[in-house]
């Protein structure tokens, strides 16, 4: 009888444990069709591998540290970071005291030309996305802060203003809007040629992609170059110095 009750007990415990297993596989809750369980936000759970070379040389660590698991920089603890503009009005951006590099060394005129630029991009998207009729007014107040931001922070207005645009048209929804535009300011500084940055942008769109997917295709994207553009310098440089021995 002991040995009958002790055996049952054994069973019992065995049983627990490879139930437990099947529940927690993988080290997400399953309901009991193995399906994540509900009220567990997976969506930022992206799917990309990102190799330690593809990470440019030149980042901090604290922006190292935020490229683990298919996520660049912004996307620290699974909680994706963008302009933080909050319903902040277009045009209110100046108060960040933000403008393109450069800008010190620009004269008057040049300076009102691009100020004149960026006003017309924010009236143009402006009536394009309160034609969409699927953004609130909030919403599109972040859109157009998106777009003045990418701007200020040195990417060519026509090339913030043409993404923001087909974005709209798109119907994508304003997180995506906000999270890409802030990775198209990852090139500034960096020598992308945003002409054909533009026309990868605008491929990835036409092929679905949107979000978070889009937004880390162009991080990935503006790494590449930008190693391959170190490697060019490098070699040239080496070039240079074999010639004057």
């Amino acid at each position: 009888m002991v040995k009958t009750l002790r055996w049952f007990c054994i069973w019992t415990i065995m049983s627990l444990l490879i139930c437990g297993q099947s529940i927690v596989a993988d080290g997400k809750p399953k309901g009991s069709k193995g399906n994540a369980v509900k009220g567990k936000d997976t969506s930022l759970e992206v799917k990309v591998s990102i190799l330690p070379r593809e990470i440019p040389p030149d980042f901090s660590k604290e922006e190292v540290k935020e490229w683990k698991k298919g996520r660049p920089p912004g996307w620290s603890h699974g909680r994706k970071v963008g302009w933080k503009g909050g319903n902040m009005p277009p045009g209110q951006a100046k108060k960040y005291n933000l403008y393109p590099p450069g800008w010190k060394t620009w004269d008057k005129k040049k300076r009102n030309a691009w100020e004149n630029e960026l006003k017309i991009a924010i009236k143009v998207v402006l009536g394009k996305a309160k034609r969409v009729k699927i953004y609130t007014k909030a919403e599109i107040d972040i859109i157009l802060f998106s777009l003045e931001m990418t701007a200020r922070k040195g990417v060519p207005i026509k090339s913030a203003r043409s993404f923001v645009e087909k974005s709209v048209k798109k119907k994508m929804k304003v997180g995506g809007i906000e999270t890409t535009t802030r990775a198209m300011t990852f090139g500034v500084g960096k020598g992308i040629n945003y002409k054909h940055l533009d026309k990868s942008v605008h491929k990835k769109l036409d092929k679905g992609l949107k979000d978070d997917e889009l937004a880390i295709g162009i991080y990935k994207e503006i790494a590449k170059h930008h190693e391959e553009n170190l490697k060019f310098k490098k070699n040239s440089q080496s070039r240079k110095e074999v010639v004057k021995e």
